[in-house]
């Protein structure tokens, strides 16, 4: 590739990835990111960091997630900025360096330009990325850390060094602190260092003594800081992330993870309309197909070179991402069988969409090659092929477009939104400071974030002859859908809903403070 060529593509990837920012951005303009339950809680521990307080979130001692995001949220409170403003602006950064990282790994991984460029459009206007950039969750850094990660490794396979070490530990050891689920790449990072002279075949190779100090320092590396984070949890609640697994999500059996994996992955290529197993048999029927139709024609002519890395680096970046996926989908699908967390969902499966990005791209260049060709070029056939793919991408352009828009009239997502930002609840509680009591709700996340008060938790209050409860109605159907929550509430949530099981005693004098449209406040006395 010559020098302005390779220029004018790294100009355009640049400015595919500030277009994802951007639309990350006009997504949140509104209220600001979406915050739900985690988000919220990650919003609490900045605040409390940046004051001083240690890692304590508005429901006490923060243990269940690393502390990486909210620390980072907390760095830009002290500095002065907003928790959430520097939420918003990370998670859309994020988003468009993931999606350069990604086009710049296609550029080594394809061969064909064709196939660089479908690839690099199917990661930006991917919908998985977007929805995680406009949420204050953990998953968009998470991600470009995963995919940081799978480019070191690739570095790692083709040319090994101590730097290169230290890379692949630095960004697994941040993935750790940012998720929990990072020990996935602690364990995928031996397994390429192990691994390494079976994969990379007829390159150069190095004593196994050094390749097991490799290993060693990797590991040590890439999960102390994770093992300081679970010893301090020890030491704090008694428990290394807080709570028992089966408490707070139902077993799964194998099936009901497989099936909701298949859904997930299916949904990435076809609307998800129908029984899941119907979409699986048709995405595994148009693969098969493909397949058997690129082993029968034979060989193509080699469509236009995209980059001049010899093949190891090819194979040594679609190995590392293969290795990532590949070692990532079981691992989802084990941890919600035996550990009862939960089953496989988009959130959990975004991390590694970038790489199955890069995959299908190779595998369509490699399809593409297969096809009949002409001598004089590309055939017929492979034109229409390629055609067809570029084609498949006004799906997720579409979703991507419409979910940007969406955004941009009613709000992030969570509590970000409409109908919660104009809650006459929530102004009901702003204009009522209610400090004389403690106070309890059944959506004690919306409680804090709504009213900007201090935490709900405020259970040890001095002369407190009982609290106050805000029961929000049907908060839950408000917060995920407040497009289609049109028609009013027929019922208001029965008071019992809102209570825990002590206040059925008849000990408990329940008063009504205030009944508003979409909620009521009670004065519980003891």
């Amino acid at each position: 590739m010559n020098t302005r060529l390779l220029h004018a593509s790294t100009l355009a990837v640049v400015a595919l990835g500030a277009g994802c920012t951007a639309a990350a951005l006009v997504a949140t303009a509104r209220y600001g990111p979406g915050y739900a339950s985690d988000a919220v809680t990650y919003l609490s521990v900045a605040r409390s960091l940046a004051a001083g307080e240690g890692f304590q979130a508005h429901w006490g001692p923060y243990v269940q997630w690393p502390p990486l995001f909210p620390s980072l949220m907390a760095a830009a409170e002290a500095l002065g900025a907003s928790a959430m403003a520097a939420a918003r602006w990370l998670n859309a950064l994020c988003y468009g360096a993931a999606v350069v990282v990604t086009a710049a790994l296609m550029r080594r991984a394809v061969p064909s330009r064709r196939f660089v460029v479908w690839g690099a459009l199917a990661a930006a206007g991917s919908l998985p990325l977007l929805q995680m950039a406009v949420k204050a969750e953990t998953e968009a850094l998470f991600t470009l850390l995963v995919v940081l990660f799978a480019g070191a490794t690739a570095r790692y396979l083709r040319r090994p060094s101590w730097n290169t070490v230290a890379a692949m530990a630095l960004a697994a050891a941040a993935a750790c602190l940012q998720r929990y689920a990072g020990v996935w790449l602690v364990g995928s990072g031996i397994g390429a260092v192990v691994l390494r002279p079976l994969l990379m075949r007829g390159s150069p190779r190095f004593s196994w003594k050094k390749r097991l100090l490799q290993g060693a320092a990797f590991a040590a590396g890439a999960s102390l800081p994770l093992g300081g984070w679970l010893v301090r949890n020890r030491v704090v609640t008694g428990a290394f992330t807080g709570r028992a697994a089966s408490s707070a999500h139902p077993e799964h059996h194998l099936s009901q993870s497989v099936a909701a994996l298949a859904d997930v992955l299916t949904g990435w290529v076809v609307p998800p309309l129908g029984p899941v197993w119907a979409r699986g048999l048709l995405v595994l029927g148009a693969l098969s197909l493909a397949a058997a139709a690129a082993c029968w024609y034979g060989r193509c002519v080699p469509l236009p070179e995209a980059s001049e890395d010899p093949p190891s680096g090819r194979r040594s970046v679609r190995w590392a991402a293969a290795g990532l996926v590949g070692a990532y989908l079981p691992f989802i699908v084990l941890a919600a069988t035996v550990e009862a967390s939960s089953l496989p969902s988009r959130r959990l499966l975004t991390p590694v969409f970038p790489l199955v990005v890069l995959l299908a791209a190779a595998g369509l260049d490699a399809l593409a090659r297969r096809l009949p060709s002409a001598a004089s070029g590309p055939s017929w056939a492979q034109r229409a092929f390629v055609v067809l793919c570029f084609a498949w991408l006004c799906y997720p352009l579409a979703l991507s477009g419409a979910y940007v828009a969406v955004r941009a009239d009613i709000g992030g997502g969570g509590y970000n939104t409409d109908a919660w930002q104009t809650s006459e609840t929530a102004r009901w509680l702003r204009a009522h400071a209610l400090d004389d009591a403690p106070v309890r709700s059944n959506e004690r996340s919306a409680l804090y974030f709504l009213t900007k008060a201090a935490p709900p938790a405020r259970e040890a209050r001095a002369g407190a002859d009982g609290y106050y409860l805000v029961c929000f109605d049907n908060p839950k159907r408000a917060r995920l859908h407040p497009r289609l929550d049109v028609s009013p509430v027929p019922d208001r949530w029965p008071a019992r809903r809102c209570f825990d099981s002590s206040l059925s005693r008849a000990s408990r004098r329940v008063t009504e403070v205030a009944a508003l449209a979409d909620g009521t406040v009670y004065r519980v006395a003891y």
